[in-house]
């Protein structure tokens, strides 16, 4: 008998007996001279193998490489027909002893490509194999905005699409959680879970916002999404934003009426959003460092009084809010300590933008008590996050009391447009009195968007390279003190990837960021004010 022993990187494998046998088989009675031949094929292997089932984009997936003599034989991957440089993604060296498995990410676009293998670190192919790139269902829900009303309810519509549809069924879990909004006041809590049939795309998700009458920030409150079953999560959390249509809430008031010289009086404090937020007092027009007599933080939660000592000696002065332990000014109001005499003072405006035309701005000019004589003062307008001519009408010029009249009025043209924007602020300013005080000298004019919100947290459309910079742009949260950083989806927001960095205001702000050095999906997460409440987030793709 005669062993057959094939070359290269092969195997044999039975075919048949010359007698028709099984390949295991007893003759019995052999008669003399009797030649039995089995009969054997030379089977040769792959230089390499794909998968032949479809990977997910960014997905791993196993080469097993049969072919080749050296440890610098590598793999890289391909459209079909390109040539062998540039490559897509990742190339890997592939071990020794053949055959090896060599663990490669897919390519972030779905399609087919040519995983290729060559010899000894340079472009001589041994061996190719093809494979396919498809996207798996993923879930994703929108972010909303709805003004609230003064009464009843209004329906605040969440879309959850599933891109790409699925061949069977997809099912995700919801529920509401408090913002700045609170639950049952701003907003009905709610729960439940979608279905999603073979080849439907989206389904909505209701959460009655509650209508009042109380002047207030806008607020908002999230839907979250968990425990999907069938297809991943691209965005799990939409945010619903109240817009409040009660004018602005002051953030902060002082006494209307006079204090005396070194007395007790309070405040109130509706704006902020840190317990090292604080509170001190100021002549006009002076710097923030340094102020008069004490300062004081003021305590969570929002609203709430502070009491402060008056200055000892007569006159006007002004009790700033500050942020988180910094000079950033919130809201200021004027303290009128002793007699007072006429004093001027601007109001602030907030107007619904428009898609077209202009729509006036009208800011209330008051002066309080009324003047025996006449009074005079300038007034000219200051771009906030508004900018003119784009956003508003420049203008300037001057307002004349009569002898016992109260009040003027400044008009401002706002423009209409139909961009997705955040709200957006200018300014009056009056200077120049002549006649009277000023007590409260810039009257601020809130541009209220009414072309959908923006997104809280925008990240590059296209596959990011590691080790590369990228941008992305902030539109959401207040503070100076709001943070940013990379994580891997479904990670603790305690535990982030590489660096971190604050977002500048005024938003929208443009941060750049350095993407992790291995390939994959991560998230960019915007979180609030130095804690870990998160605000927001967008996916970035890594190859």
């Amino acid at each position: 008998m005669r062993k057959v022993t094939p070359g290269g990187r092969a195997s044999t494998q039975f075919v048949s007996w010359s007698d028709g046998g099984a390949r295991a088989h007893t003759v019995s009675t052999p008669a003399a001279n009797t030649t039995y031949t089995a009969t054997f094929q030379v089977v040769t292997a792959a230089a390499l193998t794909c998968p032949t089932s479809p990977v997910p984009p960014n997905g791993s997936y196993n080469t097993t490489v049969n072919a080749g003599t050296s440890a610098k034989d590598w793999v890289a991957q391909y459209t079909p027909g390109s040539p062998n440089t540039p490559w897509i993604g990742q190339w890997k060296y592939v071990p020794l002893p053949r055959p090896a498995t060599v663990t490669m990410t897919a390519p972030s676009v779905g399609g087919m490509y040519v995983l290729r293998l060559f010899a000894n670190d340079g472009f001589t192919v041994i061996g190719s194999c093809s494979f396919q790139v498809v996207a798996t269902p993923a879930l994703s829900i929108n972010d909303v905005t709805v003004t609230e009303g003064n009464a009843s309810t209004v329906n605040a519509s969440f879309t959850v699409t599933l891109s790409p549809t699925s061949s069977a069924a997809v099912s995700v879990n919801w529920a509401t959680a408090d913002g700045t909004a609170t639950q049952p006041s701003d907003y009905t809590p709610g729960s439940g879970s979608l279905t999603f049939a073979p080849g439907e795309s989206t389904k909505t998700v209701t959460v009655a916002v509650n209508g009042d009458t109380t002047a207030e920030a806008s607020e908002t409150f999230f839907v979250n999404l968990s425990g999907a079953s069938g297809a991943s999560l691209a965005d799990g959390q939409g945010q619903g934003t109240i817009v409040n249509d009660d004018g602005a809430g002051t953030a902060l008031t002082c006494p209307t009426s006079s204090v005396p010289p070194g007395g007790s009086y309070t405040a109130t404090v509706n704006a902020g959003s840190s317990a090292k937020d604080w509170v001190a007092q100021y002549t006009p027009g002076s710097p923030n460092n340094p102020w008069i007599g004490q300062f004081k933080y003021v305590p969570l939660p929002r609203p709430t009084t502070v009491t402060m000592t008056a200055p000892a000696t007569a006159g006007t002065y002004e009790l700033r809010l500050f942020a988180n332990d910094t000079f950033t000014s919130i809201g200021s109001c004027a303290v009128q300590v002793g007699a007072a005499g006429s004093a001027l003072s601007i109001a602030d405006v907030t107007v619904t933008e428009g898609n077209t035309g202009t729509v006036n701005a009208n800011f209330t000019v008051t002066l309080s008590p009324t003047a025996s004589g006449i009074v005079t003062v300038n007034w000219s307008t200051a771009n906030g996050t508004a900018t003119q001519p784009s956003d508003y009408v420049a203008a300037s010029g001057t307002l004349t009391f009569a002898p016992g009249e109260a009040t003027k009025t400044v008009t401002v043209a706002v423009n209409g447009d139909a961009s997705s924007e955040v709200n957006e602020t200018f300014f009056v300013n009056l200077t120049g009195a002549s006649g009277a005080s000023v007590s409260d000298a810039q009257g601020q004019g809130t541009i209220i968007n009414d072309d959908g919100t923006p997104p809280v947290l925008t990240c590059p459309t296209s596959a990011v390279t590691r080790n590369t910079s990228y941008t992305a742009t902030v539109a959401g949260g207040s503070s100076a003190k709001d943070w940013v950083a990379q994580y891997t989806p479904g990670s603790p927001n305690n535990v982030w990837t590489g660096q971190w960095q604050y977002v500048p205001l005024p938003r929208p702000a443009t941060v750049t960021m350095t993407a992790p050095g291995t390939p994959g999906s991560y998230e960019l997460r915007l979180l609030a004010n130095d804690g870990f409440t998160a605000i927001g987030s967008c996916p970035i793709v890594v190859q």
